[in-house]
Parts: structure tokens; sequence; C-alpha cells
């Protein structure tokens, strides 16, 4: 192969996968909802929060005019909330209204809607009923930093490979084995610890959670270490196999991040605090019931050995 050729892959390579982290950003349910809204014939734009990290309520910033009545409503999902009903203030200092959304634990949701209202009439801001964002923990960037350098990468290594394949070049394997130990770097050594500083748990996939972000991993992992072994054992598959498991690990990453991610049902928390509270009191009921049991039974054998002593005082 060329040295221009080589380059050229590289180049293309590069440009595939940009493409990838492009479609990853953009896509999911993490990504904000942006949009514009037209008030007294002028257009305003807007953005709506899906996920917000580390301390503090997440900031929603609305920047409509000062007249405009804004309706906020909130409260955290899969929970036995009431609603709350709030009418934003104007915040001169910003130029803007600010829906303030209550921080959450990692991975806690809130489902908000937001309505506006001008001199004419009253518009959602989202065609969907609600808007749900999800709270995560602050990363550290000792462990962010480089999970993103391997997968980035990775990534990129990965596509190289599966063009060197196509191309039926000589270091098709050797591309491919770079790949996997990014890849392996990133999404298995270093992607748990993202997980449990953002979420609170090392692992959310198969078999303990259904977050596509874990299983898809697994899935295009297995795919490599297939076609890594297989190839050893049979170099003429060597190609296809591994142009296999790019193509696999291309369609992995088109789901969107963050699909069927964690996230905490609130009713079972106090449907538990419940049963704790219940059991408490049936505790407390039962001894209660034990010790006057107790007492009763002291009380009769009192009386009965009263009783004795007075026939025996008769007798006398």
């Amino acid at each position: 192969m060329s040295k221009k050729k080589n380059i050229f892959l590289w180049v293309i390579s590069l440009v595939i996968m940009m493409s990838i982290y492009t479609y990853q950003k953009r896509t999911g349910p993490t990504y904000p909802i942006r949009g514009e809204i037209e008030l007294n014939d002028q257009e305003y734009d807007y953005e709506l929060l899906r996920t917000h990290g580390g301390r503090g309520d997440a900031e929603v910033i609305l920047p409509f005019p000062k007249e405009t009545i804004v309706k906020y409503e909130y409260r955290r999902f899969k929970s036995y909330d009431s609603l709350t009903t709030k009418i934003l203030n104007y915040n001169e200092e910003k130029k803007a209204f600010i829906a303030y959304i209550p921080h959450q634990p990692p991975a806690g949701k809130v489902q908000y809607k937001i309505s506006i209202q001008d001199d004419s009439d009253s518009k959602s801001l989202h065609e969907e009923e609600w808007v749900l964002i999800r709270f995560k923990g602050g990363v550290p960037a000792f462990i962010i930093y480089p999970h993103i350098f391997f997968m980035f990468f990775g990534m990129w290594i990965s596509v190289r490979s599966g063009a060197e394949a196509l191309n039926k070049g000589k270091h098709t394997y050797k591309l491919a084995v770079v790949s996997v130990i990014f890849f392996f770097c990133g999404a298995f050594i270093l992607g748990p610890f993202v997980q449990k500083y953002a979420f609170g748990e090392f692992w959310t996939g198969w078999p303990w959670g259904t977050d596509l972000t874990d299983n898809k991993v697994a899935v295009s992992l297995l795919f490599w270490i297939i076609a890594l072994v297989v190839s050893k054992y049979k170099p003429k598959l060597m190609e296809k196999l591994v142009f296999t498991a790019v193509c696999v690990q291309f369609l992995v990453f088109i789901i969107p991040h963050s699909m069927f991610g964690s996230e905490i049902d609130f009713r079972k928390i106090e449907d538990s605090k419940n049963v704790k509270i219940d059991q408490k009191l049936l505790e407390r009921s039962n001894a209660r019931s034990k010790q006057e049991l107790i007492e009763q039974k002291t009380q009769d054998t009192i009386e009965n050995n009263n009783s004795i002593y007075e026939n025996k005082d008769k007798e006398e």
C-alpha cells in the first residue's frame, strides 16, 4: 500500500469516526431539546436541558421578553410527588427567565413542562407533555479524559482496521489488536468508573440492568474477541472477520447514547420506607402486646397467691 493511500485511509477513517461521534452527541435522551418560538412577531431560541451533572440545581434559561408570563411545572419522575407549579420571575441580571430544577441524587429524574403566554395566547415549548432531565454525579477529570481518549482513538483505529481489511492490507490484524486494546481500556476499565461516579453503579447492563450503553459495548467486544481468536487459527478468514467486527461496532455506536440508562424509581424507595415503618410499628405493637401479656400474667399470679393466703387465713 502506497504512502498516499495509507494517509488517505487514515483521513477517511477519521471523518467516519467524527461523524459517528457527532451523531452520538446529537441523539439520545440526554441531548437538549432546542427550538424557537415566535412572540409578538419576533423569534426567540430556547434550550430545554435533559441532563445535569455535578452539584446544584439545573438551570433552564429562557431568554424571553420581560412581559411574558412563563409557567413552570415539575415533579420527580416515577414518584408520588404532587405537581409543583410556578410562575417564573424575570432575572434582570441574565435578561431571561430561569427555571431551577431541584437537584437529585445520581440517576434521579425530574419531569418538567414550560409554557409561555404573551399578549395573545399560551404556547407550550415542547410538543410532548413532559421533558425528562436526568441528574448525574461529577466525574473527575483524571477518569473522564482518559476514557474519552481511549474511546476516541479506539474507534478511529477500529475504522482504519476495517479499511485495511477491505484493501487486504498486511497490517489488518495488528490494527485490530490495537483498536481492541484501546476499546477495552476505554469501555471496560475506565467506563465502569465513569458509570460509578456518574450514577452510583459500576455496571448497569445485562444481567443487572437494561442500560444499552453498557450492553452495546459488551456485544461489540464479543465480536472483536471472536474475530481475533478465529483469525489466529484461520488466517484466510481474517479480513472478513475483522470487517464484520468493525461493522457490528459501527451499528452498535449508531444506537443513541444512554438509551434505557439507569434511573431511580422513587416510588419503590417510598414503598420500602413505608414497609420498614409498618414493620417497626408491628414490632412495637408485638412488643407492647408481649409486655402487656407478661404484666397480665404477673398480675394473675399475684392475685392467685393472695387468694391462696386468704383461704389459709380463713381455715385457721
